[in-house]
């Protein structure tokens, strides 16, 4: 696990020594006396995101692009207002938002990003086209959803909600919290999931095209086959229906979302055309810039094999899906 997290760093860094400056950005929370919250919009590049036992009311933020009206200069006298690529950092009501790219169409750089926060703090992470994810040492609550990438967690002792369109989750815990429940989603990749030997917890796992594996004794994590749509439908065609309208309803939600979105695209780029004609007409207005595309949403997961069980009598949910790799449970060594 080390040698993961040294490689990942060693990959940030390096991005930063390729580029021509650093940005280092501070901003603090307005309450420190309560844990805070980083949200992290990016739509391409890596994010790091570590808990710092020494910081107890600001964020800092290091990024290998500038930061808008920093007060850097660069070597020939001149400072960046605002860059072709650059990231806002604000807090209001001990909230942190670090948003880059979210209302730009994708350039095709990406951007890297090291945020230290104090370890309380809780964590949410969207990447919109793709990047590596990494989060260690935090105590908080961590939500992250990415579309291509891989996301590494490293020392949580939180509740999790993590997604992963297309890459590989791993995520160790040094403790689970009661009343915490840890989710974890991916259409394709492996799912990794350390836990403490003597954690408890209530699991359901769940996989389309691959094994469920754990190196935790029959004793220690008790597990049973959960019945699948196939099998319903010879047993008891009525349950089977049941589940097979609670997946068509997911689906439909889906469908509706995603008209809406298109809906409001076309309506969007019905007024830019407008305003476009009267800024011709008037001189006064210019089109609006095209938006960026929402990445899609990771729909509910159905069928497959499904396993169920109770980890040292019992605990916090822990649930895992993935529709192409392996489900792997490890004790932490």
């Amino acid at each position: 696990m080390k040698t993961v997290v040294y490689l990942l760093v060693g990959a940030i860094a390096g991005a930063f020594a390729s580029g021509a400056e650093t940005t280092v950005t501070s901003v603090a929370f307005s309450d420190p006396s309560k844990p805070g919250v980083v949200q992290i919009w990016v739509s391409q590049g890596q994010v790091m995101v570590h808990g710092d036992a020494s910081l107890t009311q600001n964020v800092a933020v290091h990024s290998n692009i500038a930061a808008e009206n920093s007060s850097h200069r660069r070597p020939d006298g001149l400072r960046v207002v605002s860059a072709a690529a650059s990231f806002s950092v604000i807090e209001k009501n001990n909230v942190v938002q670090l948003d880059y790219g979210r209302d730009t169409v994708p350039t095709g750089r990406g951007a890297s990003f090291e945020v230290r926060v104090p370890t309380a703090t809780h964590v949410v992470v969207n990447t919109a086209y793709g990047g590596d994810v990494e989060i260690k040492n935090i105590q908080g609550d961590v939500e992250v959803k990415n579309l291509n990438g891989q996301i590494r967690l490293v020392g949580l002792a939180g509740g999790a909600l993590i997604e992963s369109m297309n890459g590989e989750i791993e995520a160790t815990f040094d403790a689970l919290a009661v009343g915490k429940p840890l989710s974890f989603t991916s259409m394709n990749g492996e799912i990794l999931v350390r836990l403490p030997t003597k954690a408890g917890a209530s699991v359901r796992f769940r996989t389309q095209n691959g094994s469920i594996l754990t190196d935790f004794d029959e004793d220690a994590l008790k597990t049973k086959a959960e019945p699948t749509a196939l099998s319903l439908a010879r047993k008891d065609n009525s349950r089977y229906r049941v589940e097979a309208a609670e997946v068509a309803r997911a689906a439909a939600e889906t469908t509706r979302a995603i008209a809406d979105e298109v809906r409001a695209a076309v309506q969007e780029a019905t007024q830019a055309s407008s305003e476009a004609i009267r800024g011709e007409n008037a001189g006064k207005l210019a089109p609006r810039a095209p938006r960026a595309p929402r990445p899609p949403s990771i729909p509910a997961l159905a069928g497959g094999k499904v396993v169920s069980g109770i980890l040292n009598g019992g605990g916090p949910e822990i649930q895992i899906a993935t529709m192409n790799g392996d489900i792997v449970v490890r004790k932490v060594d």
